[in-house]
């Protein structure tokens, strides 16, 4: 018993007080440390931001000398419909063919120089690279395409985020004049999104070179690009799912199906409309996680009428088709119940 009681002695209340000091200290300097890290991180940030926009005035002048290189007669001028016809290998603008000599070669070689430095600025800062190759698609698509050329694509995370971004956004851009050059590009968007969640696929560069609009589209080119969309979105969906919340996967998954009904409508070919079918039941399958189920089953009642139109009343699709059409009707009456 006496050990005992020396024991319980020795735990007196200056002990625990100093204990709590220690406790404390060590509490405060952790949190200092955070908001050390994220004051740092900020700083750096706006460091980045700060150098941007002291480059984009540079970029907006070289772009006014491209294009009145452009109006004086050269059709590789510069606005910026036509960006996307120089050759991504070429990147700034020079090759063989004696490029560097035409009038305008010189601003272009100065704008992606700028648009190079501006890229590099932004490493490791994901949400700066694809707001960049949101804003300006064909310059980093052929500044960092022309780095891609001359070095190994799989070992720069940047590159692949932003040509992934800019691929995505030329695709959508040439889906009205150029199906099947969007087509390429939506896959190789794919390809890209893959890349970047560590599967292991094999990667080219499309070359968006001499991009002319085309007088005809055929079907066949426009079901390839509704199905090269409709990958690209399947794949946002899946990501998707593997959150409880509606993240970015979620809505560029819808955006990508809508695009996919825009594209497809008013096309009576077979294979167009079953690209638009399997669009309805992406946004089915969306509608449902936000537990919109009146627009979820009228989504899977289109695909159905579709497919069954298409392939007939006894075809698989069709039947799972009406599986989901039931299964989105019991889950509407549950939710009211």
């Amino acid at each position: 018993m006496g050990d005992q009681e020396k024991a319980r002695g020795a735990w007196t209340w200056e002990r625990t007080i100093e204990i709590l000091k220690i406790a404390a200290t060590v509490y405060v300097g952790l949190v200092g440390t955070v908001l050390t890290w994220q004051y740092n991180e900020r700083q750096q940030e706006l460091a980045r931001i700060e150098a941007i926009a002291k480059m984009l005035p540079n970029l907006a002048e070289e772009e006014s000398k491209i294009a009145r290189s452009g109006r004086g007669g050269h059709s590789n001028g510069g606005d910026a419909q036509s960006v996307g016809r120089w050759p991504a290998a070429a990147g700034a603008g020079h090759d063989s063919t004696g490029e560097s000599e035409k009038p305008g070669s010189q601003a272009r070689m100065i704008r992606d120089g700028a648009m190079w430095a501006i890229f590099r600025t932004s490493d490791k800062n994901k949400t700066m690279l694809r707001d960049l190759a949101a804003l300006f698609p064909e310059d980093i698509y052929r500044v960092v395409s022309a780095i891609c050329v001359a070095d190994n694509l799989t070992a720069d995370d940047d590159a692949i985020t932003a040509l992934q971004v800019s691929s995505e956004k030329l695709a959508n851009r040439y889906s009205n004049s150029n199906a099947n050059l969007s087509a390429r590009l939506y896959a190789q968007a794919l390809r890209l999104e893959k890349k970047s969640l560590g599967h292991d696929v094999p990667l080219y560069i499309v070359d968006i070179a001499d991009v002319q609009p085309s007088e005809s589209q055929s079907e066949e080119d426009r079901a390839q690009m509704l199905t090269s969309i409709n990958d690209l979105a399947d794949l946002h969906r899946d990501e998707a799912d593997q959150s409880q919340s509606f993240n970015t996967d979620h809505w560029q998954a819808k955006q990508l199906y809508m695009k996919v009904q825009e594209l497809g409508d008013k096309h009576e070919s077979s294979d167009v409309q079953l690209q638009v079918a399997r669009a309805d039941l992406g946004l089915a399958h969306l509608y449902k996680k936000e537990k919109r189920y009146a627009p979820a089953i009228s989504m899977a009642k289109q695909a159905e009428t579709i497919r069954q139109k298409v392939l007939g009343q006894d075809h698989k699709l069709v039947t799972e088709a009406h599986s989901r059409v039931i299964e989105l009707e019991k889950l509407a009456q549950d939710q009211k119940g």
